[in-house]
């Protein structure tokens, strides 16, 4: 599990930072809805491979300062592409969803 969560962090980082066209796409509900679904999963798997009762709230930190991190990233690339604090805001609320999915899988499950 360990290793997927790693490719898909690469995978992340690697997509986000490759330049788009976004002319056919409507900015407001694509590319913040891939956002918000992007990083529901990434919660969920680094939550699942790495979190425990203890360090939780440490993991869902260093993911939102991943999640600022790639849009800095964005910001000083010479790929085009630029920053974006809704694109952050969208994170954020994925990573919100994507805790708040595996708070209550953990309920049933347990």
């Amino acid at each position: 599990m360990r290793i997927f969560t790693w490719l898909y962090t690469i995978i992340i980082l690697v997509l986000f930072l490759y330049p788009f066209s976004t002319k056919n796409l409507n900015p407001i509900l694509t590319d913040k809805l891939i956002h918000f679904f992007v990083f529901t999963l990434f919660t969920i798997l680094w939550c699942l491979s790495y979190a425990n009762k203890k360090n939780y709230l440490l993991i869902l930190i260093l993911i939102v300062l991943f999640s600022a991190f790639v849009e800095l990233l964005q910001f000083i690339s010479p790929f085009g592409r630029s920053f974006s604090l809704t694109d952050i805001l969208s994170n954020i609320f994925g990573i919100i969803f994507g805790f708040f999915i595996l708070v209550s899988l953990k309920k049933k499950l347990f």
